[in-house]
């Protein structure tokens, strides 16, 4: 099999990078033998959602790494654009090899992101909207979280001793209170995705 121009630059970012196959397998979230098969040319169609991860990772510029040709300054290439899986209520905190859709975002601690559904949080987070979240994040009073008592929300959380409300921003929703030992925080808000 022939190797492509493509397969021959993923391999000469990589090498530069200094990184071995494995490293930038887990760095990306594919498998060891997808980063082999592009490296070969195997596979001559690299989905723009694996592309920027991996531009990302080797820190080239994509269309660089894609077409062999630069499309922005240098100062641009080493952007804190970071990639995190979209998720729905059900995939969080769950070991996902390849969630499919990832969402570009410049949060820091950003570790997933949601695609909101209902009205319980508008008119601050309309339905459709993208948050992203910090899984790692403990939740203070004002934040808007995704919590899980019996089934998995997102809500305004307040906390007032041991006391926790989970407030809708939608009147038409009641507060959910519980103690705090009776709930779980699976992400804290750091960022809205407006769509254009």
């Amino acid at each position: 099999m022939r190797m492509t121009k493509l397969a021959r630059r993923i391999k000469k970012a990589r090498e530069a990078k200094g990184m071995t196959r494995n490293q930038l397998s887990k760095e990306i979230g594919v498998s060891r033998a997808a980063i082999s098969q592009w490296e070969s040319g195997a596979t001559t169609d690299l989905k723009a959602r694996f592309l920027f991860p991996l531009a990302k990772a080797l820190e080239v510029d994509p269309t660089e790494l894609y077409w062999g040709t630069p499309s922005i300054p240098e100062q641009l290439r080493l952007t804190p654009l970071k990639f995190v899986p979209l998720l729905t209520y059900d995939d969080i905190g769950e070991n996902l090899e390849e969630t499919g859709e990832v969402i570009p975002t410049s949060a820091d601690h950003a570790t997933f992101a949601v695609k909101i559904s209902g009205d319980a949080m508008s008119p601050r987070f309309q339905d459709g909207c993208i948050v992203v979240f910090d899984a790692d994040a403990e939740p203070v009073s004002g934040n808007c979280i995704i919590a899980e008592i019996d089934n998995r929300m997102f809500r305004q959380f307040n906390q007032e001793g041991g006391l926790v409300s989970l407030t809708a921003l939608n009147e038409k929703y009641p507060t959910i209170q519980c103690k705090k030992s009776d709930m779980k925080c699976l992400g804290v808000a750091v960022q809205k995705i407006e769509s254009v």
